[in-house]
């Protein structure tokens, strides 16, 4: 795979094409996906524009790795613009454009070709920190995904089997991009949801492992539609009592969500770090993701934050995880060391860095939320989910609901195991704050942090306050 490609023009394509092979494949494919992942640098060689937005991943993943963390990468003074990624980047867009404008994009191998090299162009915008233009290639590639089409020949056939591989790997981006966004639903068809019988057992039984994966996901996305479009509106906007309709279809997720969880539980927990590190790896993964998931669903319609002290075994049960994972393969989650920091990975997708950071902000109980930032400080960046920002957010949030800065902020866990934490009930319900949205301005390092609370109670007005973080070194 690392041979000389005919389509590669000289020694920097070259290197970065073997370093696509021997690093990024890996990488981009450490929790789902891979064999989406892994076809990568056959279909570069069939497919030119594939190959230039590939050579551009590369390089800007390496440019990110050779920098050594996300500080350095997006410092004040940071180097100029990676010119072989913007050129390569260029040339596979301009590609794309000329085939579309010839009227090309109905032939088969031209949408396949379209769709891969969009979920690489949502990549290159990640990697160099533009959300807005990651996003509006996501919404490309969904727009084109969702276009009926004809599959009657033989060769229209085979796309559409090759783009099995790509539709997972979009809907998570989506969900990946409803979660960071609080107002975007998921803009894919939602699947539908197995019927239920009437004792509430869903007509599906659970399933090899990048199945369970898929049907988290479809769970999630059908979460965050529900989040999106109704319950954010009850919660923050309307208020009064629930509507009947609503409070039904929160409790058929639910349903759902318990299905799910009875059927995999046992399978995943069942995987041995020892016998098979790498599936262990993806089945603790997808638990941790089921406990996030499960209390955002369960306190959606809930106009109090101390609900969430009702599933504060559910929060505890997501660190303990996330500790097990760092602790069984320190070399893929654990960034700092005794010498200093390591070489960061880079996944695409969301993996454990939201589910602490949901912690942080959701659970109250100060050794749980401790834990878990504690462990936030010391991840990659997953898509958009950049650590040393979101742990700086989750930090000043714990501030702010204590009152105050606190003298333990600046201090690593261990180094609090004697201070004493308080408890769900020692943080007041008048100081929680109910939502949090970031503006990252990454030239200067500094996020703007705007919250609300309702400092007068449930009854009252929301307070909405805004601070400016900065979270570089």
């Amino acid at each position: 795979m690392t041979t000389r490609a005919r389509w590669l023009d000289g020694h920097e394509s070259q290197s970065s094409f073997e370093f696509f092979c021997a690093v990024t494949v890996p990488e981009l494919s450490r929790f789902f996906g891979r064999a989406f992942w892994r076809s990568l640098p056959s279909a570069s060689q069939q497919f030119p524009p594939v190959g230039s937005a590939l050579l551009a991943v590369a390089s800007l993943h390496r440019r990110y790795k050779e920098l050594g963390d996300s500080n350095s990468y997006r410092a004040a003074g940071k180097p100029g613009p990676d010119k072989f990624a913007v050129v390569h980047y260029g040339k596979a867009l301009r590609q794309i454009i000329h085939d579309m404008a010839k009227g090309d994009r109905a032939r088969p191998h031209c949408r396949l070709m379209y769709l891969v090299c969009g979920v690489l162009f949502i990549i290159v915008e990640v990697l160099q920190g533009d959300n807005r233009k990651a996003l509006a290639h996501l919404d490309g590639a969904i727009a084109l995904l969702e276009e009926p089409r004809d599959t009657t020949t033989a060769g229209q056939l085979l796309m559409t089997d090759l783009e099995q591989e790509l539709r997972p790997i979009i809907s998570r981006f989506d969900v990946e991009a409803s979660i960071f966004s609080t107002k975007r639903p998921p803009r894919l068809t939602l699947p539908p949801l197995a019927s239920l019988d009437q004792d509430g057992d869903a007509r599906i039984r659970l399933f090899p492992l990048d199945q369970a994966a898929h049907e988290l996901n479809n769970l999630i996305a059908h979460v965050l539609h529900f989040k999106r479009t109704r319950a954010n509106t009850l919660r923050y906007e309307t208020g009064g009592d629930i509507p009947p309709e609503a409070l039904q279809t929160q409790q058929q997720l639910a349903a759902h969500f318990q299905r799910w969880w009875q059927s995999a539980a046992a399978p995943l927990s069942a995987i041995s770090p020892l016998v098979d590190p790498e599936r262990f790896t993806r089945a603790t993964l997808l638990r941790i993701q089921y406990h996030a998931m499960w209390t955002m669903l369960k306190c959606c319609l809930n106009a109090e934050e101390t609900d969430y002290d009702r599933y504060l075994d559910v929060f505890s049960e997501l660190v303990r995880l996330v500790g097990l994972l760092v602790e069984t393969h320190h070399h893929q989650w654990a960034i700092s060391t005794s010498t200093g920091m390591t070489s960061r990975s880079f996944s695409p997708e969301t993996g454990i860095v939201f589910p602490l950071y949901w912690t942080c902000l959701r659970c109250r109980d100060g050794r749980v939320r401790r834990t878990a930032l504690h462990l936030l400080r010391k991840c990659s960046q997953e898509g958009v989910w950049i650590p040393e920002i979101h742990a700086r957010v989750a930090e000043r949030a714990m501030e702010v609901e204590g009152g105050g800065v606190s003298r333990e902020s600046s201090l690593s866990l261990e180094d609090t195991d004697e201070l004493p934490f308080p408890s769900c009930t020692d943080v007041y319900e008048f100081r929680r704050i109910h939502c949090v949205g970031l503006d990252v301005d990454e030239p200067r390092q500094v996020v703007r942090m705007t919250y609300h609370r309702r400092l007068n109670g449930p009854d009252g007005g929301w307070n909405v306050d805004q601070e400016w973080l900065y979270y570089g070194n």
